[in-house]
């Protein structure tokens, strides 16, 4: 019998649903969606910009959905490690990561001329400071990480534990370097590689989400309190 379209409808938001409940990947996907989404009405971007931001955003999203649903697939075939599985799966992850560059490189180019500008005024208005004021700020960072370890009692100095200290140092620096350096291209480089940090600490299941989030935010916190207060 020929179904409705109700049911179909519902079946497919079942399915994403569902991705999004089991896959992390997705959980990911769809947040920085909304955060570039956000972002766009924030800075008011053309209508054209808007365009391509949405179409950007669904080709990452159904580009992982594919993903997921190939190796749910492959999994169903093959219980077994077989080199065939293998290179399936990582094709489907390739085709992920090739839409994801695009969707970072659209995303930067419409973007990035919005906010160059209240960007580099915060960072002129937190004036530069000293040698000293840095290194200061990295040991502040260091001493409250080990404070937030040894109240939560898990953890050490830079593994596992509440709050991550890889996270808070490399937003501490990367907070460090824009307000020093006054480049948006030199921030923007700099909050990539602290990015790369606080994700490489939930590849590998040394972090939570939670606990990654909590580092950066204090990175940032305290390395802008310390600028401001001796600036």
């Amino acid at each position: 019998m020929r179904r409705d379209w109700f049911s179909s409808f519902n079946d497919a938001a079942t399915g994403l649903v569902r991705a999004a409940r089991t896959q992390r990947n997705i959980r990911y996907h769809l947040l920085f969606a909304f955060l570039a989404v956000m972002a766009s009405l924030l800075l008011n971007i053309s209508r054209t910009e808007f365009i391509m931001m949405t179409l950007v955003i669904g080709m990452v999203i159904t580009a992982e959905l594919f993903n997921s649903a190939v190796e749910e697939a492959v999994d169903l075939v093959s219980e077994n490690y077989h080199p065939l599985a293998k290179t399936a799966k990582d094709t489907a992850a390739g085709a992920v990561l090739v839409a994801s560059a695009v969707a970072l490189t659209c995303g930067y180019l419409i973007l990035a001329p919005k906010i160059r500008g209240p960007v580099l005024s915060i960072a002129d208005y937190v004036e530069k400071g000293s040698e000293f004021v840095t290194a200061l700020t990295l040991i502040g960072v260091v001493l409250l990480v080990v404070a937030g370890k040894a109240s939560f009692g898990k953890g050490q100095v830079l593994r596992g534990g509440m709050p991550s200290g890889h996270s808070a140092v490399a937003f501490s620096v990367a907070t460090a370097v824009t307000f020093l350096s006054g480049s948006f291209l030199v921030m923007m480089l700099t909050l990539l590689l602290a990015i790369m940090v606080a994700q490489s600490r939930l590849v590998f299941r040394i972090h939570t989400m939670r606990e990654v989030l909590v580092g950066a935010a204090l990175g940032v916190l305290f390395t802008v309190l310390v600028f401001q207060l001796l600036r």
